[in-house]
């Protein structure tokens, strides 16, 4: 049978979950450039301080699996656009359809409206933006900013 994945909305309990995901997500990816741009490794406290600056309970629902969190992500709507910030699921929730369908889900709701997301470039989630129908409209730095129209 296949796995579900939901949705509940964020409260700051979610806070150290979120942060966790998100670190183990993002670092391998991100750490080369901050060395490049910053000249520094990646510190934890530091980026950990960075993250709290964009966690945003009010933005953010978490993805749960069997009434287990697997993921996060966080929308800023507009009248006219929807910016997908933020999207991560467990590595080992990955490749099973669960970010297709929550991805899915939120095309959905938002037919009306371009969805822009932005990835880290080299980012093995762009092939989920491209099957989805996102295509990349810029660069910028060490991201790559996707649309889908």
């Amino acid at each position: 049978m296949p796995k579900i994945a939901e949705t509940r909305g964020a409260t700051s309990a979610d806070f150290e979950f979120a942060w966790n995901l998100y670190a183990k997500t993002v670092r391998p990816l991100i750490e080369p450039h901050i060395m490049s741009e910053r000249n520094e490794p990646w510190i934890e406290g530091n980026e950990q301080t960075r993250f709290s600056a964009i966690w945003d309970p009010a933005r953010a629902m978490v993805i749960t699996c069997e009434g287990s969190p697997i993921g996060w992500l966080s929308v800023a709507e507009s009248d006219d656009a929807v910016l997908l910030e933020n999207f991560y699921i467990e590595v080992d929730f990955r490749n099973q359809g669960l970010g297709t369908a929550i991805l899915e889900w939120l095309c959905g709701r938002h037919k009306k409206r371009p969805i822009t997301t932005t990835i880290i470039t080299g980012s093995p989630s762009r092939s989920l933006y491209e099957r989805a129908g996102f295509v990349e409209t810029q660069r910028v730095g060490f991201q790559t900013v996707m649309q889908l129209t």
